[in-house]
């Protein structure tokens, strides 16, 4: 499965990874309407299958691939499929 900063030129790229966390910084607590057009943002990547992908396996908060902590949440639950965090390895 690739990883998702591997991709290449997602929609995503460049911008602050911070604005698609909004129920975890206050700084960017969205009106529906922010959170909406991050989501169409995602929704026209070409990454958005194997983004989701990722997300469903790997990453429990914020939007990822168009869809919310929460509708990944119930994808999964769906589905079946365990929330596994990504290892890191700082060496």
């Amino acid at each position: 499965m690739l990883e998702p900063w591997n991709f290449d030129d997602p929609n995503c790229a460049g911008l602050d990874t911070e604005i698609f966390y909004p129920d975890l910084y206050e700084a960017f607590q969205y009106s529906a309407y922010a959170v909406k057009t991050l989501k169409n943002l995602c929704g026209t990547c070409k990454h958005q299958v194997d983004c989701l992908e990722w997300a469903l396996h790997h990453e429990g908060f914020g939007i990822w691939a168009g869809y919310s902590d929460r509708e990944r949440r119930k994808m999964r639950q769906e589905r079946g499929i365990a929330l596994r965090l990504p290892e890191y390895h700082l060496d």
